[in-house]
């Protein structure tokens, strides 16, 4: 079913999610039942993901008792960051302005 789901995936985001909640799957499941499965998903895998994303997935499937990193926040981007220093610098130049002339 997730293979299935995994080819009709639209979007990375889509991509990144259905492989999330497969490893919440596989992480009740037995390892046998995980290593079963396993040739039906690597093509499917390797259809969607590039290389260097495919083996962290696949050995995290295979030790489900590895700690699971959650995606970074949006607001940790540099982009945001540096927004936001550029409007508290502002903000900070606008009071000092203010002060100064009253």
């Amino acid at each position: 079913m997730l293979c299935t789901d995994l080819t009709q995936a639209t979007s990375a985001k889509d991509v990144t999610a259905i492989l999330h909640e497969l490893r919440t799957y596989a992480a009740r499941r037995q390892p046998a039942e995980v290593r079963a499965w396993l040739p039906r998903l690597i093509p499917v895998l390797e259809g969607l993901l590039p290389e260097a994303q495919i083996n962290p997935f696949l050995r995290a499937l295979l030790d489900p008792d590895a700690p699971y990193r959650p995606e970074r926040s949006g607001w940790l981007d540099p982009k945001w960051l540096v927004i936001v220093a550029m409007l508290a610098l502002l903000t900070v130049l606008v009071v000092v302005t203010l002060v100064v002339l009253v």
